[in-house]
């Protein structure tokens, strides 16, 4: 995938991040009642009723990123602390070199090259921080709910047009404030890197680097750096009993977020070839970056979730655009305490 293409999902991607809830909330405002005029009544209406830990498991992550593409696995933890703060921590690495593009041409170089003495290291990622809930309100809203009935299984579901209702409902928004912590590390392409950077290295002694023909070379980078920025968070907590049909419930948190990412440390490794060091300092890296994503998940005991995310993230010069897609289950919800409606 070349940059002009890696550019054009990019821009798709904040294109849908600017317009989704947009796009939600007209949906919901431009619904109406089901033609059957059908009658219902509240279960319960309770935004603020959300449980306190979600323990998410991530059998899948895929990530273009110009540094290193790579496909894998990962976790993530989210606790809600008094209605005022949330705080998150989340892992991914590859499910192995075969998904770990740098690294598994690392591996191949090196087993080739005789005397190269660093060795390719594994993508993985780290991040741990929270949001402080600067305003944290409930609104009257709508939804719309597409009716379900326990005697239309298989084929008569299949043959059948939901009927649809509007239900006013609370709707919880959160904005908040974010600030936290990351760090990767990953196997980087050294070669494509100088030529597009038109650097070269040289040892201490001042001998060049070898550059011979298709000669490649990859080295290591480890990141790490902070973020702070601001999230946007829209939550329905509701539960129907429609005349002549099943329990609708709507229990979705929706969240949408923009950071600043900031890297004190971007460290490349130095080369080790024939005994000799090699200074990668010639080469450029980048040290800010921002992103912005989007997140959903269910308040459930068991349930499961999604995410996206886009951005410009520290690397080497050049290097940092990336497109991320997530999804996690099970997502595994926990209350530890009662809560005040």
């Amino acid at each position: 995938m070349n940059r002009k293409q890696l550019s054009l999902i990019t821009f798709s991607l904040f294109f849908f991040l600017l317009n989704g809830s947009g796009i939600l909330q007209a949906q919901n405002a431009t619904s109406r009642k089901g033609s059957r005029g059908t009658s219902y009544e509240f279960n319960y209406d309770e935004p603020y009723r959300l449980k306190d830990l979600f323990i998410q498991i991530q059998p899948f992550y895929g990530e273009v990123f110009v540094t290193n593409v790579n496909v894998g696995f990962g976790a993530e933890v989210q606790y809600y602390l008094s209605d005022q703060f949330d705080f998150r921590a989340n892992f991914r690495t590859t499910y192995g070199k075969s998904f770990d593009i740098n690294r598994d041409a690392a591996v191949k170089v090196s087993k080739s090259v005789t005397h190269f003495g660093n060795v390719p290291r594994a993508f993985y990622y780290l991040e741990v921080g929270g949001t402080y809930h600067l305003r944290d309100q409930a609104y009257d809203g709508q939804s719309k709910i597409a009716l379900y009935s326990k005697r239309l299984k298989g084929a008569k579901w299949a043959a059948h047009v939901p009927e649809n209702i509007v239900v006013p409902s609370k709707v919880r928004k959160i904005i908040g404030a974010r600030l936290g912590a990351f760090h990767y590390s990953t196997t980087v392409d050294l070669q494509r890197t100088m030529d597009d950077q038109n650097v070269w290295i040289a040892s201490n002694q001042g001998e060049s680097f070898p550059h011979e023909g298709n000669f490649e070379m990859f080295g290591n980078l480890q990141v790490n750096g902070i973020y702070i920025g601001g999230s946007m968070a829209w939550f329905r907590n509701f539960s129907v009993r429609p005349k002549n049909y099943s329990n609708l419930t709507k229990d979705l948190l929706l969240t949408t977020y923009f950071d600043v990412l900031v890297a004190p440390s971007v460290l490349l490794e130095d080369i080790v070839y024939l005994g000799n060091i090699y200074s990668t300092d010639p080469i450029k890296k980048n040290k800010l970056g921002f992103r912005m994503g989007i997140d959903g998940k269910f308040n459930q005991e068991l349930s499961w979730s999604y995410g996206a995310e886009m951005g410009y993230r520290p690397s080497l010069k050049g290097q940092g655009t990336y497109v991320l897609i997530k999804a996690s289950f099970p997502v595994l919800g926990f209350t530890f305490k009662k809560k005040e409606g």
